[in-house]
């Protein structure tokens, strides 16, 4: 008998675990700032004098996500094309939105 009760108070315990935390468990939303501070290890995001790597703020908006986009999915001879495959085309709009949108400075 206490075996049973033991049982039914771990699965309720369990299934309130994932009710509560189902947006956690689920989600395939990476956290907008993670996603930049791996660019910024690299990409200043102003001008920069580094000719090889280009700052973020070389491009417009627009241009930003037009050559994420080429990176991930047309040219699969970059590490960019590597680092890319791990986000979607959301994420590159929502980092788009980060840097071009002020966000990134008001941080």
């Amino acid at each position: 008998m206490k075996e049973n009760n033991i049982i039914k108070t771990f699965f309720i315990l369990f299934l309130s675990f994932l009710l509560f935390s189902s947006n956690f468990l689920f989600s395939n939303t990476i956290d907008i700032k993670m996603i930049a501070n791996n660019c910024n290890g690299c990409h200043s995001y102003s001008k920069s004098k580094n000719h090889y790597i280009p700052s973020i703020k070389e491009n417009s908006k627009k241009d930003f996500i037009k050559k994420m986009k080429h990176l991930k999915y047309i040219n699969d001879q970059s590490i960019m094309n590597r680092i890319l495959k791990e986000i979607d085309e959301t994420d590159i709009l929502r980092l788009a939105d980060y840097y071009f949108d002020n966000i990134y400075e008001k941080k």
